[in-house]
């Protein structure tokens, strides 16, 4: 039986006769039909009537003749030039349909990414760089009950003299207060109270002066007269336990967010001094390189 130009085995090439079962050169057996694009040469499996590769109108089929199995697709794709433009014969590419795809997954990959990416810096960036959280923020604070707040408030109440659930009542509201910021109100008069009865406690101090420095950030209105009563505190305590490195860096601390760089430098050179290797050293020495303070290299 004559040879067909337009039907050939998928696995070798090799021209097929209507008729064939297997083809005389490979041997592979003829499954379905096949057309050889008369333009670009490439060898079509679809029924459609125009090339898969470049788009030109194909032969017709001849009988009810078959091709083997698809050929390999090629590892290396050619890039497309767009349209149906026709390419030289023998010349084969991968279908417009398949390299669209293959660069839309490449597309949505890269979007994620880059979306990923921007979340991320966004969240980093929510504050300055460098820029303090605020005093001795060195732990979460776990969450505080509200019920052993007001069963403190009530001894309190019942015995002002007792300076042990006074200072327990001050430091359960300063830590509640990120939850409730009238809280930090409370804690101040609680702070106070107790300092009245024990002036030297000197850690007491010091969360006196940071709740002050809190409602400062919380109140612009009113800040400056808060931040210096925040250093009015820390200061009193720092004077009578002179190695009182907390005291030292959140006097740096609030110096730096209220402006004074200077006395913010020397307050961090301060708490670096006193024990360079203990986390407040170090985060103290960090602060420092980060706002480029002169007093570093002093």
């Amino acid at each position: 039986m004559m040879a067909s130009p337009n039907l050939v085995c998928g696995n070798c090439g090799t021209q097929l006769s209507e008729g064939d079962a297997y083809c005389s050169k490979c041997g592979v057996k003829v499954e379905r039909a096949t057309r050889r694009c008369e333009v670009c040469g490439h060898v079509n499996a679809h029924a459609e009537q125009n090339c898969e590769s470049c788009g030109a109108r194909l032969p017709a089929f001849i009988g009810a003749v078959a091709r083997t199995v698809a050929p390999k697709a090629s590892s290396t794709p050619v890039r497309q030039t767009g349209g149906s433009k026709p390419r030289k014969k023998g010349r084969k590419a991968v279908s417009s349909f398949r390299a669209w795809e293959r660069w839309q997954f490449l597309a949505a990959g890269m979007i994620v990414l880059v979306v990923a990416f921007f979340v991320y810096t966004q969240l980093k960036s929510n504050e300055p760089p460098g820029a303090p959280a605020g005093p001795d923020p060195l732990s979460a604070v776990p969450p505080v009950s509200p019920q052993e707040i007001e069963r403190l408030q009530k001894v309190v109440d019942a015995n002002p003299a007792d300076a042990l659930s006074t200072l327990r009542l001050a430091n359960l509201l300063h830590d509640n207060g990120s939850r409730d910021p009238q809280s930090i109100v409370r804690a101040v008069e609680m702070y106070k109270r107790y300092l009245a009865m024990n002036p030297d406690n000197p850690d007491a101090r010091v969360d006196l002066g940071v709740c002050y420095f809190e409602l400062g950030r919380k109140d612009s209105s009113r800040s400056q007269e808060y931040f210096t009563s925040a250093i009015k505190e820390m200061e009193t305590a720092f004077a009578a336990h002179p190695t009182h490195q907390t005291a030292a860096f959140n006097l740096g601390i609030v110096n730096l967010h209220a402006g004074n760089m200077e006395a913010a430098s020397k307050w961090f050179v301060k708490a670096v001094e006193i024990d360079s290797s203990s986390t407040l050293g170090a985060r103290a020495k960090q602060l420092l390189e980060q706002h480029s303070f002169q007093a570093l290299s002093q």
